[in-house]
Parts: C-alpha cells; structure tokens; sequence
C-alpha cells in the first residue's frame, strides 16, 4: 500500500464502518511514519532565495494543515484499531477460546493483544476467582472438596471437529480434543462449544 493523503483516509473510513479490524500491509506503521517524516521535513527545509515569491508561504501554510490532519487521521486509526483489539482481547480471556480471529493484527498490535490477555487473566485469577471461591489469594489451597462442589452436574458432549487446547473460564486446561470424541465437561464449557457450534449434547 502506498501511503498518501487518500490511503490514510480510506483506511480511517473502513475502521469505522467495519466492526472488525481489516487487514493492512504488516509494515503499516512503518510506512505511515516515513510518509509523516516527509512531509515534516518539507516544512523544515530552509527556503532559497529564489522561493521567496507570492505563493510560497500559503503553500507552506497549506502544508501545516494538512500535516496536522495527516495526524488527526493516524490517530483515529490507531485509537479505533486499540480499542477493538482490547475487545478481543477480553472475549479471548474470558471464553478461554481460539476462535477469536487474530490474523489481521499488525506485528506491534500482536504483542500489545498478547500482554493485554495476559494482563486480564491475572487480574481474573487474582481477583475474579477468588470471589467466586475458585482460589484464595496467598493462603494454601483446601484439598477438601465442598459439598456443593461435588454436585456440580457435568455435561457430556460429542465433539463436532477438532478442537486445540485452550483455557477455560475456570482457567484449567482443556482439550485436546478430536471431532467426535465424547467428553463430560464442566457445563459453562460445554455450553460455550454447543453455542460456537463445535460440539453438541449428548442426552
């Protein structure tokens, strides 16, 4: 993709009318920042005296504007693309899923996705959980199972296709699984693989 004035523009357009992230030329950013270097060095060179004619300074003054818009749309790319990424960020977390779509993610984007799902399951782990008395902070576990615990009633689902390990809500480890295999499952993820259409109930 060649960056100009247009480029930036349309992909500012598609970022708003598209729910999902769309996907760009890896170095994106990279490309963008030459193109803001450019014009910025323009604005920075010295004129000869030949330029000193009617007309420069309006040029150089339309050069400014445009600049700042250049920037005022980067930044509105980069803020709409954030915010979607951290939505998918949490849906990754708290389904403990790999379906959330992740290939139109940029390299940097990527990372900060990763440190984002790492950051929310921490502050779940530590804090979610434990309310829900999954877990408590800095005390030993109780290896005696409570009552109510003992009666949670599992589902038994068959397995539609192939399913990769993931972590659920719960953040145990689940999975491998292969397409038909029966499994008994703790209901919130058998509820989560009927309703994504990757494994039924079994009656």
């Amino acid at each position: 993709m060649t960056i100009t004035y247009e480029t930036l523009f349309e992909v500012l357009r598609k970022e708003k009318n598209q729910e999902d992230l769309q996907k760009l030329d890896l170095d994106f950013y990279k490309e963008v920042q030459k193109y803001v270097e450019e014009k910025t060095s323009k604005l920075d060179e010295k004129p000869r005296l030949d330029q000193f004619i009617e007309g420069y300074e309006q040029e150089m003054t339309a050069l400014r504007i445009q600049l700042n818009n250049i920037r005022k749309i980067v930044r509105d790319i980069f803020d709409r693309r954030e915010r979607k990424i951290i939505e998918m960020a949490v849906n990754k977390a708290k389904t403990g899923s790999n379906i959330v779509d992740t290939s139109a993610l940029l390299p940097e984007e990527k990372e900060f996705f990763d440190n984002q799902i790492a950051t929310i399951n921490s502050f779940r782990r530590e804090n979610l959980n434990s309310v829900l008395g999954f877990q408590t902070p800095n005390k030993p576990k109780d290896l005696n199972i409570a009552p109510s615990e003992q009666n949670i009633e599992f589902k038994k689902v068959q397995m539609l296709e192939s399913v990769p390990k993931f972590v659920g809500v719960d953040l145990e480890i689940y999975g491998p699984f292969n397409a038909s295999e029966e499994v008994e499952l703790n209901p919130e993820i058998a509820e989560m693989l009927i309703k994504t259409s990757k494994a039924k109930i079994i009656e």
